[in-house]
């Protein structure tokens, strides 16, 4: 694929859907090693939130020693494992043979990578304080800022996230709207856990009621299988979704150095051409 000229999401996606073959399920089997790999994070979060339903229920010491625990461990994560997924999905583009073991190439610049995704947080939440949307625009400013750490292995954290801003100048709204075309995918993934989820619902308000379990174990395994299919589906969604964005940096990078080599080739130019009427006057 050229990527030296400006690419249309079309062209993205119908490139990305020919790199998919033949490594789909290797790529969906590497989301759900990072799924398990944040499982149990997910997993304590979940415990360390208050019942609801239960007027006497607050906050507790647990769970907030569990939040302490939460958060850094996220940033921990994060960072590393984003680099890693960059760099596993930038190998398939660029024609290279990926491995699962790909994705844990982040912690090779642990420190750094752990930075990066602090100081993203950071900024993106500075931005979001002042109103969602703001937020939403810088969030896709540092979009770029794993794939440049993969790229630039003696970046600094900063660096990377000054570079992302600049190469999404005038594009984040042309990844919004690549992301955004996934959204009827992404549905109809979502649509066996939601009949799911009502199934379960509904299940739950019955034998309240006092409807019994009549047939209960049935009818929960085939709601609980619905929302398998789902997550199924969802790992076969991600990899086309981060790949497709990784076609769309490999575009912008190709653009932004094309952009800076002839901007520098232009000022060169101009140099010898000032250097040239200097020395004709001085004769």
């Amino acid at each position: 694929m050229d990527y030296t000229t400006i690419r249309t999401n079309y062209d993205l996606r119908l490139a990305t859907r020919g790199q998919l073959k033949g490594v789909w399920r290797k790529m969906a089997l590497a989301e759900f090693l990072v799924c398990l790999i944040f499982f149990p994070i997910y997993l304590l979060s979940y415990l360390s939130v208050p019942d609801m339903t239960d007027p006497y229920a607050g906050i507790t010491m647990s769970s907030i020693l569990a939040e302490i625990v939460i958060v850094p461990l996220s940033c921990l994560l994060a960072g590393p494992v984003a680099v890693g997924l960059a760099g596993f999905y930038l190998r398939r583009i660029r024609g290279e043979e990926i491995y699962i073991g790909n994705v844990f190439d982040g912690f090779k610049r642990f420190w750094d990578s752990f930075l990066l995704v602090l100081l993203q947080s950071v900024f993106v939440i500075l931005w979001s304080m002042l109103l969602i949307v703001p937020g939403l625009i810088k969030s896709y400013s540092y979009f770029m800022v794993f794939y440049i750490m993969r790229d630039n292995p003696g970046m600094r954290p900063i660096d990377a996230i000054t570079k992302s801003r600049q190469m999404m100048d005038g594009s984040k709204w042309r990844l919004f709207m690549l992301h955004l075309s996934f959204i009827g995918w992404g549905l109809l993934c979502l649509l066996p856990a939601l009949i799911g989820g009502l199934i379960i619902t509904f299940f739950i308000v019955g034998a309240t009621a006092g409807g019994g379990l009549a047939g209960g174990l049935a009818v929960l395994l085939f709601a609980s299988l619905l929302i398998v299919v789902s997550f199924v589906c969802f790992l076969f969604l991600t990899p086309y979704v981060s790949l497709a964005t990784a076609n769309f940096y490999e575009n912008m990078k190709t653009r932004f150095e094309k952009q800076v080599a002839e901007s520098a080739s232009s000022e060169n130019s101009g140099g010898e051409k000032l250097a040239t009427d200097t020395a004709g006057e001085n004769q």
